[in-house]
């Protein structure tokens, strides 16, 4: 353990990647020799990598992250997210450039400020890695082959079978968002993994076009990525949940809850003819048949139920203009392209 002192207090920089309430802690020594990392088949001075950390009180794991991502010649950055604990310190006195934010403004913030850092210093790629420890940063040469070797302009870890210790609820969860992210226009295997790579042609088109909040950036990403017509590569990762203190610093639902809004509202901009089209069709079909079975319970039963009529006539409404805006919204942006070229 190397121990440097500080103008503020004692910072312990240790080799292991702590586990919570555990006594078997995962070491950098013993990582490095039990999980050798990928041979480097390019020449490492010929290109400029940056991993970017995003991090909101993780002093437990950043110092052994960071370390590990050091360890192998990498420029390091942490973006702390408005910490309370010592994250800052930690990362520092591990050897990573830190930009803290006052406040927590959420993942988004952090990883637009990542990009920005790296458009301004040139780096030629850029990786980011989850703060938590849920994953080994002895796989970012894996994760950054496609991109060295000019295979893709993003390189996507991708969680998956005896690969990871995800509990069965997430599971539920990612194939949900995944579906989702796949029906917003960018269909890949895992959507919401953080452990990702992008070249230089990748880094300048993040860096100027995202504008999502929160945790939602993942989905917006690959929604650029696929708008930006960018290459991509997927790779099989690790990834660690049991014990940890902590995988997230939001509640599941509320993150579940952000990241579909977000893509609500993509699925509306980019498909307008199944969002509202498809929509205000439903609701015209279901104020029918409520207007039907209305009429048939009048002649039937000599009963009238203004509620029902109500209804049903609200729903017809709404739904035809619902269809009608579906439709315009769809072939007016097609119009405007085939003027324009």
């Amino acid at each position: 353990m190397e121990n440097i002192k500080t103008d503020m207090e004692d910072l312990s920089i240790s080799t292991e990647l702590p586990r919570d309430g555990l006594d078997s802690h995962l070491t950098a020594e013993k990582a490095l020799d039990s999980h050798p990392t990928a041979e480097n088949n390019y020449n490492d001075d010929d290109m400029k990598f940056l991993v970017v950390i995003p991090a909101k009180d993780e002093e437990i794991t950043i110092g052994s992250l960071v370390a590990l991502a050091r360890r192998q010649g990498y420029d390091v950055l942490v973006i702390d997210d408005g910490s309370v604990d010592r994250t800052s310190e930690i990362a520092r006195v591990a050897g990573a450039k830190v930009i803290k934010n006052n406040h927590n403004k959420g993942k988004a913030s952090a990883v637009k400020k990542g990009f920005k850092y790296a458009v301004e210093k040139d780096y030629d790629a850029v990786v980011f890695i989850d703060g938590d420890g849920q994953h080994n940063p002895e796989e970012i040469p894996i994760v950054l082959n496609p991109i060295v070797e000019g295979k893709a302009d993003v390189s996507l870890g991708f969680r998956f079978g005896n690969n990871t210790e995800m509990p069965m609820w997430r599971r539920i969860g990612k194939r949900i968002l995944d579906y989702l992210t796949g029906i917003a226009g960018a269909e890949v295997t895992d959507s919401q993994c953080g452990f990702r790579a992008f070249n230089k042609k990748a880094i300048k088109a993040m860096a100027g076009e995202l504008k999502g909040e929160g945790f939602s950036v993942e989905s917006e990403e690959l929604i650029l990525m696929k708008k930006a017509n960018l290459g991509f590569a997927e790779v099989p990762i690790t990834c660690r949940y049991n014990g940890l203190a902590k995988t997230s610093t939001k509640n599941p639902v509320s993150h579940a809850a952000g990241i579909i809004n977000t893509l609500i509202l993509v699925i509306g901009e980019r498909h307008p003819l199944l969002f509202l089209g498809l929509t205000g069709l439903l609701m015209f079909i279901l104020g029918l048949g409520i207007g039907l079975w209305t009429i048939w319970r009048y002649y039937a039963g000599h009963y009238f139920s203004f509620l029902y009529a109500g209804v049903a006539s609200m729903l017809v409404v709404v739904g035809s203009i619902t269809t009608v805006m579906g439709v315009v919204l769809n072939v007016i942006p097609k119009i405007i392209k085939r003027e324009l070229e």
